[in-house]
């Protein structure tokens, strides 16, 4: 018993501003000797994560579980976290005008948080959106459900990610910003599907009306073919 409060109390020590002896001095019966020595267990690489894993897996398998989700969708966002100004991942936060870093967290359908990756603020997240679905895809056996389907928003998007996503074997679901004021860029030569038919459209300029010096291959990642 004692061994589990030492690593509740490791855990509140990493997680907030409080240091080992502040916790000790919280819990009755705890030395700050136990508090030290969970966390220097907690910092060896991957158990953390390991330990999530094995809570999540025990979550799932409660039958209420289904009812809220079968796995097969998750969502992911950053959240901003107080950083020391000397962390070389702190950047200011916009909001709060002081230094951050950014951690960001990948929920499934049925409320279990199965990955985190610590992000740098104002920065596109795209990859580590992809790379948590496929952390969690590849660890699943045969037998058992993977994500087909990552919701995110702007930041977490790019069309490369959601091309490698699609060829994981998953959809990266976009909610973007302005989705209004957006167009979507059609080759010559495709037709426009019924069901977007509604969706602002454009033409790519014609090499000839395309003024000189201009690179084709940056207009090209503006496009999006629907098929």
């Amino acid at each position: 018993m004692q061994e589990l409060v030492a690593a509740y109390g490791a855990l509140l020590a990493h997680g907030t501003e409080n240091d080992a002896k502040g916790v000790a001095a919280m819990v009755p019966g705890l030395e700050v000797s136990h508090i030290t020595a969970a966390m220097r267990a907690m910092e060896a690489s991957g158990r953390l994560r390991r330990a999530n894993e094995r809570v999540v897996d025990f979550q799932q398998s409660f039958p209420i579980a289904l009812n809220w989700g079968r796995g097969e969708k998750a969502s992911a966002d950053a959240m901003s976290v107080d950083a020391s100004r000397h962390l070389y991942t702190a950047r200011l936060d916009p909001r709060r005008k002081g230094p951050a870093m950014g951690v960001y967290t990948h929920y499934l359908d049925s409320y279990g948080l199965f990955y985190d990756d610590p992000v740098v603020l104002n920065d596109r997240q795209a990859p580590v959106a992809v790379h948590g679905v496929e952390y969690h895809n590849a660890r699943r056996g045969e037998d058992r459900i993977r994500l087909s389907l990552l919701a995110v928003d702007t930041h977490g998007y790019t069309n490369a990610a959601m091309t490698v996503a699609k060829l994981l074997g998953f959809d990266l679901c976009v909610r973007l910003r302005n989705l209004a004021e957006r167009m979507l860029y059609l080759p010559a030569g495709i037709e426009l599907p019924d069901l977007l038919r509604r969706v602002k459209t454009g033409r790519p300029a014609s090499a000839r009306s395309r003024p000189a010096g201009t690179n084709c291959s940056d207009s090209s990642r503006r496009f999006a073919v629907a098929g």
